[in-house]
């Protein structure tokens, strides 16, 4: 058992076939001590030719997540789903 092709994201886009996956901010708390405590959190977009879909990944909603899906690039083309926030 286990994982044989492993991929560590960096800071650039990583493309799997058709679809291109992009690393996006996330945070697990609003405050400095609960973000150092629990280390780094990331979302995703996953972009196809006809469709996307943004992951938040474990996040608490802030600026960081608010830009990621405002952005022009990410929202063009794709469906628009409201998600309410626990």
């Amino acid at each position: 058992m286990g994982c044989s092709n492993l991929t560590v994201f960096g800071e650039r886009d990583i493309k799997i076939g058709d679809i291109t996956i992009t690393k996006l901010p996330a945070r697990h708390g609003n405050n400095d001590e609960t973000v150092e405590y629990m280390g780094e959190s990331s979302g995703y977009i996953l972009r196809g030719e006809a469709k996307s879909l943004y992951i938040a990944g474990d996040t608490v909603y802030y600026s960081g997540v608010a830009g990621s899906v405002q952005n022009e690039d990410f929202m063009r083309g794709s469906e628009k789903i409201s998600l309410g926030l626990v």
